[in-house]
């Protein structure tokens, strides 16, 4: 039942607020909770009963006449048609298949994060197990590694990107989506929200353990010390799991926030179309300064690249990873400062 409130609140809410409005609201939800009672009694199910009572009371203009609020919607109708119009109309089948274009898109750019910190481990790999043995050119093999596996993250940056470009609109235009869809998208929010925290937990937890194999290694004496550099090896391992990791918080972020996209931006419409009322496209953050916005925009590259440079100069890599929740500390703080947060209109 609270389904139909809902709706019924989607349907009015372009209407003003006057006790002829709100006489007329009353009356439709007492013929829908009548209606919906009458259904459970025969043995409809709950989804089932507020399917039917949408769809047979669902168009606003169908009993605008015996609620006595034609003159109204007339007046309504002709004053805001043209701001409607506005706005654009996502189908339940377009918004199903931004879904399905997303979650690919979140893979690749995962995985190509993925790549851009694997990268690193090329280098690690061939100075751990070829620099004892004097072997030549294995500077040239680490380097080879590193720019191949950043060109095949760029490429799934770029291939994405260029996927995902028509549905830019949904960032930049002011959509709507009709009461039923958005009440199955919700509902598909809903069932991620497991896989999504669980994601999240392990990503975080593998970057926050990601320095123990490094730690252990770098206290191990084995005869495999004449053959491997155990300390960078230990580097690898800890990249290994930093990038398993951050695959998965970054898919999972991404996932998720594909449902906030729609439902987050879009304003809602009834089945009929009528009852429209418009989101807005989420804008872009505001920061204190023009300053402000760039330092955080290469915040963490160059966290990236002090990082790279501390570690490969003085190959601590059981220390140096503590660059890592230090600079997330950082980063909230001065969010908090440099950001500004904007009041809904």
């Amino acid at each position: 039942m609270e389904t139909i409130k809902q709706y019924l609140e989607t349907m009015f809410a372009s209407l003003p607020d006057t006790p002829e409005v709100r006489k007329a609201k009353e009356e439709l939800l007492e013929m829908m909770e009548d209606k919906y009672n009458e259904l459970l009694a025969e043995g409809k199910s709950d989804n089932e009963a507020v399917g039917i009572v949408i769809a047979e009371f669902g168009n606003l203009d169908e009993v605008a006449e015996e609620l006595g609020i034609r003159g109204v919607m007339d007046g309504e109708r002709g004053s805001s048609g043209m701001g409607r119009a506005a706005s654009r109309h996502v189908t339940a089948e377009e918004a199903e298949q931004f879904l399905k274009d997303k979650k690919k898109d979140s893979f690749k750019t995962a995985l190509g994060v993925l790549l851009c910190i694997y990268c690193v481990i090329g280098p690690i790999m061939t100075d751990a197990v070829f620099r004892l043995q004097g072997t030549a050119g294995a500077d040239a093999i680490g380097v080879s590694l590193m720019m191949g596996m950043i060109g095949a993250a760029v490429c799934l940056f770029v291939y994405s990107s260029l996927i995902m470009k028509k549905w830019s609109f949904l960032q930049k235009e002011p959509f709507h989506l009709d009461f039923l869809t958005k009440q199955k998208l919700a509902a598909k929010k809903e069932d991620f929200r497991v896989p999504h925290a669980m994601s999240l937990t392990i990503g975080i937890v593998l970057c926050v353990v990601s320095f123990v194999p490094a730690a252990i290694l770098s206290e191990v004496e084995f005869h495999f010390n004449r053959v491997v550099d155990l300390d960078s090896l230990g580097g690898a391992f800890l990249f290994v799991l930093v990038g398993i990791g951050v695959f998965l918080i970054v898919y999972a972020s991404m996932v998720n926030g594909s449902f906030d996209t729609l439902l987050k931006n879009s304003g809602t419409v009834g089945t009929s179309g009528r009852g429209a009322y418009k989101g807005r496209p989420s804008g872009k953050e505001k920061y204190i300064s023009p300053g402000a916005e760039i330092f955080l925009s290469v915040y963490w590259y160059s966290v990236t690249c002090i990082y790279l440079i501390w570690s490969f100069l003085t190959f601590n890599w059981h220390f140096t990873w503590i660059v890592w929740p230090v600079a997330a500390v950082m980063y909230a703080g001065l969010s908090k400062v440099l950001k500004v947060e904007e009041d809904d209109e």
